[in-house]
């Protein structure tokens, strides 16, 4: 029978940052309704499967799954709407004449061109009214944040106490 573990309480500024990241992922949500085009809104999705393919050249489909950090079959479905949408287009690789690459098209770069436009606008105006030494630190804090976030979540060998003490339960 598994055994209840007791956790640590959150601290204040655990549970002010998880509170804060809720609001933030909903304002986020609701920012790329509001933002994209109606005739693009279904291509906002392909932006962080797009901007490897525009940073790192032509990619194997895993590569770009891994940079996603998603699931390979989810991006396979992605890629393929993105291709028959003319975003991305299959090359061989010429490595391995069995495998293709996959490769961002000119409509695909003048997609993260847009979008990318579109989103230092609105943060341009969201953050008018802060001081430069302000936006300088909220930036330098959620590079920090999101740096360790991503470390943490690519490493499956990495837990937490808690979640070992969970293991060391049952």
């Amino acid at each position: 029978m598994d055994q209840l573990v007791e956790l640590e309480p959150a601290t204040t500024s655990e549970t002010d940052i998880s509170h804060a990241m809720v609001r933030m992922l909903r304002m986020v949500n609701r920012m790329r309704v509001q933002l994209c085009p109606p005739g693009e809104r279904g291509e906002w999705s392909a932006f962080r499967l797009l901007v490897p393919m525009m940073e790192n050249g032509p990619q194997r489909l895993s590569a770009i799954a891994d940079a996603a950090h998603s699931d390979a079959s989810t991006v396979s479905r992605q890629i393929a709407h993105m291709v028959d949408s003319g975003l991305v287009e299959r090359r061989a690789d010429p490595a391995d004449g069995r495998a293709s690459l996959l490769a961002i098209t000119k409509a695909g770069e003048r997609l993260v061109a847009r979008q990318r436009a579109t989103r230092a606008r609105f943060l341009t105006g969201l953050l008018a009214d802060w001081p430069e030494r302000d936006r300088h630190r909220f930036a330098t804090l959620l590079h920090r944040f999101v740096d360790d976030m991503e470390a943490a979540i690519s490493n499956p060998t990495t837990q937490s106490t808690d979640e070992t003490n969970r293991s060391e339960t049952r």
